[in-house]
């Protein structure tokens, strides 16, 4: 939701505001493309804050650093 919302952002910004074309010519498709990029990944490393963020506060969440042991694998058993 977020990520779509910034790249909407961001394309409403490269088409009516940014000249990257018209200053750098060819490259402007590589630097919007790195730009966006960049947003993508703050968006993604955002979203993994507020994720972090919510298991650590709730009731029944884990503390920091806390990992959870694996469940033992279950074993099917046939009859003879």
């Amino acid at each position: 939701m977020i990520l779509a919302a910034a790249s909407i952002g961001f394309r409403i910004y490269v088409t009516n505001f940014a000249e990257y074309s018209a200053t750098y010519g060819s490259l402007g498709a590589v630097i919007t493309l790195m730009l966006w990029l960049y947003i993508t990944g703050l968006v993604i490393l955002l979203g993994s804050e507020i994720n972090a963020l919510v298991e650590h506060y709730r009731p029944e969440g884990k503390n920091k650093g806390e990992k959870t042991q694996p469940s033992a694998p279950k074993i099917a058993r046939r009859s003879a």
